[in-house]
């Protein structure tokens, strides 16, 4: 798969999506769905880490609206927060407003080291279904 998904850490709570160029729109939403299941086969909150250095998309169009959104609205709740490094560009700048338009908070930081910090920290990943989404530029 373009797209691969594994646990960072062996306590489960922080989720490796990792992006390899070229990566489709489906390869997401079956990225997508693997996260969704292995975030809902625990209790406890989860944390996503996006490493799209090796594979960003270098455009956002009507269908990555969709697949985003559809990620988003069928995430489990205990997905605390998502972090990602290396969206640059345009699609960096536009994510925010992506996300705003779907209630989503999307901060953009500049420090891989502090965005893995930060979603190791326990009061990082609350219980609330309301995450929010961090994209760092690296």
């Amino acid at each position: 798969m373009a797209i691969d998904v594994v646990w960072k850490d062996r306590a489960k709570t922080i989720l490796l999506v990792k992006y390899q160029h070229p990566w489709t729109w489906s390869d997401f939403k079956q990225a997508q769905d693997l996260t969704h299941n292995m975030a809902a086969s625990v209790e406890h909150s989860v944390g996503i880490l996006h490493d799209w250095r090796n594979g960003t998309r270098y455009y956002l169009d009507v269908e990555s609206y969709g697949y985003i959104r559809h990620a988003l609205h069928h995430e489990p709740p205990n997905i605390s927060v998502h972090v990602g490094v290396g969206m640059v560009g345009v699609p960096g700048r536009m994510l925010p407003a992506l996300f705003g338009v779907e209630g989503r908070i999307l901060h953009v930081i500049d420090n891989y080291e502090e965005a893995l910090r930060m979603l190791t920290q326990s009061d990082s990943h609350s219980s609330s279904s309301n995450g929010s989404m961090m994209w760092v530029s690296a």
